[in-house]
């Protein structure tokens, strides 16, 4: 399984730290809403194993898609997906902002303009027959809405299934925000993504890589955790989860 790391964009000096002393390009996932210049370098060098959002969940979780040209955003977002050459992107799955129709008369546009398929996002509202009809059409799709609990976590059971009718299409799946610390290999997804790294260092806690799972340490009582020093030690200890879940998970 490969776990992409999320939202590093804040975090320039720590990512680029890890990414330039790995032999093992890292598993690095962003929002084109969030990309910063200073990742260029590793997209366009192929010095990452990059995966690539439209930036849909920070449209659905704001109110910043009010009078948005669409079709101008998908032509922005793909003329940035040729100039660096990404080959993992995903569709602006904004279903509940302007229903599925359009939507895929974005991805159409989206895929015209890259010639190269995107990695379509299922929503539970698109049903069952859509997942088979996806998993036909494409080598790679992505479940969506588990961020903002579509699929709440006592429904997780529905992903074996899922991900048993696509890869009888030998067709791989995406968690889209799935990021448990332990027992994703029963989720039978191919890849996931998680932000959970970042979160420790605001928190005042640090992740530990026991050898097969992720776990909190909180600090001593009086001590204090310097935020930078937590979201470095932190990225360090998930790059292990990550090569972890690469090779044994």
């Amino acid at each position: 399984m490969k776990l992409y790391l999320g939202s590093p964009h804040g975090q320039p000096r720590i990512v680029s730290e890890a990414s330039s002393v790995s032999n093992d390009p890292l598993y690095i996932f962003e929002s084109i809403y969030y990309i910063k210049e200073w990742m260029f370098m590793f997209i366009d060098g192929k010095l990452w194993n990059f995966m690539l959002d439209s930036g849909a969940f920070t449209f659905m979780k704001t109110k910043q898609a009010i009078n948005i040209d669409w079709d101008d955003y998908v032509d922005r977002y793909s003329d940035f997906i040729l100039e660096h050459d990404v080959e993992l992107f995903h569709e602006l799955d904004i279903d509940v902002l302007v229903g599925l129709k359009r939507v895929e008369q974005l991805r159409d546009r989206l895929e015209t303009r890259t010639r190269r398929q995107c990695l379509p996002v299922w929503h539970r509202s698109r049903g069952l027959n859509y997942w088979k009809a996806l998993v036909k059409d494409y080598q790679y799709v992505s479940i969506g809405g588990l961020v903002m609990k579509e699929i709440k976590r006592t429904e997780y059971k529905v992903f074996r299934p899922l991900c048993d009718i696509a890869h009888e299409q030998e067709t791989q799946v995406h968690g889209l925000g799935f990021s448990p610390t332990s027992g994703m290999k029963r989720c039978y997804f191919d890849s996931t993504d998680s932000t959970n790294w970042s979160m420790g260092g605001r928190a005042g806690y640090v992740d530990k890589f026991n050898g097969s799972r992720m776990v909190k340490a909180l600090a001593k009582e009086g001590a204090k955790l310097i935020p930078h020093e937590g979201a470095r030690f932190n990225f360090h200890e998930w790059v292990k989860y990550q090569r972890y879940m690469k090779h044994a998970g």
